[in-house]
């Protein structure tokens, strides 16, 4: 980690998480040692997993974002929508099918039918606030949340955004009656009326 640009700022997390452990912590962040007494030695483990390894293992411990700018070109950084806000690549790489598997479930993550469980428990709790009810209907809350979350993935590509997922995402899908039926998905360029926009082909749009 110490001769390499990126292992340095995970390295910088580790450490970081290690000196406030060790503030608060019964072995200031050390695990001890100590054949003559296993207790001791098993206390100071069990403290270093909790308070250590268990908050980076779960994703607690945020590394310095501003450190990312100083990453050399030549590798590929592989992050959430929301921590990729503000940032800017030369390639940008966005999923937008591998959660489809299940098309009626994943319908909230792709084309709502409904406001869904935050939407809805808006519309319950805003009369009783100073907000008021909401003006836009739930469902259109909902398909405002999908469009503003790919806006700001597919605005972090400086040259080129690739898009990727399962063939069904673009083809469509056969029913067990052999029907085939396409699937609205609001990442690749359906508009909430159902309309597919890129499906009428675009100048800089390629299908591989």
């Amino acid at each position: 980690m110490q001769n390499d640009i990126e292992g340095l700022v995970y390295l910088e997390a580790i450490t970081r998480t290690i000196c406030q452990a060790g503030l608060f912590g019964h072995f200031g962040g050390q695990i001890i040692f100590d054949p003559r007494n296993l207790d001791l030695e098993t206390a100071s483990i069990r403290e270093a997993l909790w308070n250590i390894f268990v908050p980076m293992a779960t994703g607690a411990i945020e590394i310095d974002e501003d450190l990312l700018d100083t990453l050399p070109p030549d590798r590929l950084n592989i992050m959430s929508i929301h921590q990729a806000k503000g940032l800017e690549f030369p390639l940008v790489i966005v999923d937008v099918g591998s959660d489809f598997r299940d098309l009626r479930s994943a319908d909230f993550k792709r084309f709502p039918r409904s406001g869904g469980k935050s939407c809805n428990m808006e519309d319950e709790l805003r009369p009783y606030s100073p907000l008021g009810q909401p003006r836009r209907a739930a469902l259109d809350r909902a398909f405002d949340d999908l469009v503003r979350q790919y806006f700001v993935a597919f605005s972090r590509a400086q040259d080129v955004l690739l898009l990727v997922g399962l063939n069904s995402v673009r083809n469509g899908y056969y029913t067990q009656s052999g029907q085939k039926k396409a699937i609205p998905n609001i990442a690749t360029g359906w508009d909430r009326n159902g309309n597919w926009h890129w499906g009428e082909g675009l100048h800089n749009l390629i299908h591989v």
